[in-house]
């Protein structure tokens, strides 16, 4: 679902930091972002570790962003699917 969002919004222009609990140089996460930029011919896609389990990541990856020189910023998507949350997110019946 996350990497269908971040598709979207590419192809409408949108300037977007798509957030990993993975090392952003890890092949899998570069080769994403790659393809999204070259699919929809903008590069204004970027990632950032961001893991939101850690309340220090969370307060890291804002800290970055505000105190940046970029400020424009049209969505943050962070669409992970955990194991471990999923009853969470289930009915309780």
């Amino acid at each position: 679902m996350g990497s269908t969002i971040l598709e979207s919004l590419a192809q409408r222009g949108a300037h977007v930091i798509a957030l990993t609990d993975q090392p952003i140089d890890a092949p899998e996460v570069t080769l994403m972002i790659e393809a999204v930029r070259e699919l929809t011919s903008n590069e204004r896609i970027f990632t950032e570790h961001c893991d939101f389990l850690s309340i220090e990541s969370v307060r890291a990856f804002c800290t970055k962003f505000l105190t940046g020189k970029e400020h424009r910023l049209d969505a943050i998507i962070y669409a992970h699917e955990y194991q471990h949350l999923g009853p969470f997110f289930s009915s309780q019946e």
